[in-house]
């Protein structure tokens, strides 16, 4: 995981660390790349966003490394106008991992690729098949 950019906020009487990093998972797929933006700080869980460069279609103005940046941007002006109600407003983290159990196949879409969308039909946690519309 590559680090794009990392920078310390002082909001309030607190300190936080606001990251957003590049993994590059083209050895998945051609050009596929994951951004994280992360909020961390003292009395409460990290605050965390991800993208990716196949959620937006080839046509779209749109890039993930873009949307990366501004949501840092917004946080980062959010916390400081009224750190309190920033924290209140994200969402709280699942409680541990949680697991889910079927029988039933269950067709799941995934982001879009460039040849259209991508879809797995899975049962379980075995892909049972790969679908490209």
């Amino acid at each position: 995981m590559e680090q794009v950019c990392a920078k310390e906020i002082r909001a309030g009487s607190r300190s936080y660390i606001l990251t957003v990093s590049r993994e590059d998972l083209s050895a998945l797929y051609p050009g596929f790349s994951r951004y994280t933006v992360s909020l961390q700080g003292e009395g409460f869980a990290p605050v965390v966003f991800r993208t990716n460069s196949y959620e937006y279609e080839p046509g779209v103005q749109l890039r993930a490394e873009e949307v990366a940046m501004q949501k840092a941007g917004a946080w980062e002006r959010d916390l400081r106008e009224d750190p309190a109600g920033f924290l209140r407003r994200m969402p709280e983290p699942a409680a541990g991992r949680q697991r889910f159990r079927t029988t039933m196949p269950l067709l799941s879409r995934q982001a879009p690729v460039p040849a259209g969308t991508l879809a797995c039909l899975r049962s379980g946690q075995k892909r049972l098949l790969r679908i490209t519309v």
